[in-house]
């Protein structure tokens, strides 16, 4: 349909079709080719109604931030705030603030992006779009604890979280997930990130975004340099780097985060043990470091959950097999190949699961799966 409307010299329904589906593309791995087709129809299309171009610039900075082309990202981000401005529309203003507040904070201008996150989230609050308000107040707390306020982070993110679970809105369960547990890594509670970290894979996992899968096995190598463990830290890291330049995510989930942790992983060891643990999780296929961040997770209480406990739920040892799987980010599907049993015996373990464990989400069964040593 996009090629057929740039054929047919209609720039403006280019615009309006990749605006539709702009939920799609800023999960899925397609940024560059969203790019080709949206920057030559903005060009081509100078004077479209500015409520189509509006949406259109929104979709042009997301999608340029998630490439890491920051100039790029402020140049659409502030163009669409200027036309929002103009349109009054209390809820395209305030999205169109968030765009700019992204922009400059994937261009690594917090100052910049706090004061568009602030503004962002009283436009919204008064509007009453609960959705993006919440968005705006993961956004604006990630800043503060990128720039070491992080007691004020926690509640932010926290107040965030509890708007997304109530709104059920996966996407942003699995950032906001993330950013609390950085800030809850920075605190020193390292249980608290591995359950957080995993709750957010198990999400990303479900609605199958690998960049926000990343990012949080990159949050997990920070638990690891937290738990005295740098070398790890630097394979799983390796592991990220080489997954994400294949997989076509650009810059993963919480970049900024992993860089900081890059750094000092670098800093606790010797240059050619670095290197070496680096090079080692390049050659890791993505599940294997799925895997390891999760064993990283299990290993972050201070004492390990006697065997004992983890049976104490009942379950049966197929029950335990279902629940790694689970664990693991894998679906029904996956999960019955691999143990060569039906779809709908797997759904029959994993109803029996949630009863056991007390959960009602694929979710909620991971943490407490991490919390409670059963994987």
């Amino acid at each position: 349909a996009l090629a057929w409307f740039d054929a047919a010299g209609v720039p403006t329904n280019v615009l309006r079709l990749l605006s539709a589906i702009s939920g799609y593309w800023f999960v899925r791995p397609y940024h560059a080719e969203v790019r080709r087709w949206l920057e030559p129809a903005l060009r081509a299309a100078p004077d479209a109604p500015a409520a189509v171009r509006v949406e259109a610039l929104h979709v042009a900075a997301i999608t340029t931030s998630f490439l890491g082309d920051g100039p790029a990202a402020v140049t659409h981000a502030e163009e669409g705030l200027a036309l929002a401005r103009e349109l009054g529309d209390p809820l395209v203003l305030g999205r169109a603030l968030y765009a700019v507040g992204l922009a400059w904070a994937f261009s690594d201008d917090l100052a910049r992006a706090a004061v568009a996150y602030e503004e962002a989230v009283s436009v919204l609050r008064t509007a009453g779009v609960t959705l993006w308000e919440a968005m705006a107040l993961a956004e604006l707390g990630d800043t503060r604890l990128m720039t070491g306020e992080v007691s004020e982070a926690a509640s932010l993110l926290d107040e965030a979280l509890a708007l997304h679970r109530r709104s059920e809105f996966p996407v942003r369960i699995a950032v906001t997930l993330g950013e609390r547990a950085h800030a809850a890594r920075m605190q020193g509670d390292q249980v608290l990130a591995s359950r957080l970290f995993v709750e957010s894979m198990t999400v990303a996992a479900e609605i199958g975004s690998e960049r926000f899968l990343l990012g949080e096995v990159a949050g997990l190598a920070g638990v690891a340099l937290a738990l005295g463990q740098p070398e790890r830290a630097a394979r799983l890291l390796g592991a990220v780097e080489a997954a994400g330049k294949t997989s076509g995510v650009g810059r993963i989930a919480h970049a900024a985060h992993t860089a900081r942790i890059l750094a000092e992983a670098r800093t606790r060891l010797p240059e050619l043990v670095f290197v070496a643990a680096w090079e080692e999780g390049r050659q890791l296929l993505l599940a294997d470091a799925v895997a390891e961040a999760l064993a990283i997770a299990a290993s972050a209480g201070e004492e390990p959950q006697p065997a004992h406990d983890a049976s104490g739920f009942g379950l049966t040892p197929r029950e335990h097999d279902v629940l790694r799987l689970l664990v693991q980010g894998h679906s029904d599907r996956q999960i019955g190949e691999a143990l060569f049993i039906g779809a709908r015996t797997v759904q029959t373990h994993v109803a029996n699961l949630f009863a056991k464990l007390g959960v009602n989400t694929r979710a909620e069964a991971a943490a407490v799966a991490v919390r409670r040593g059963l994987v």
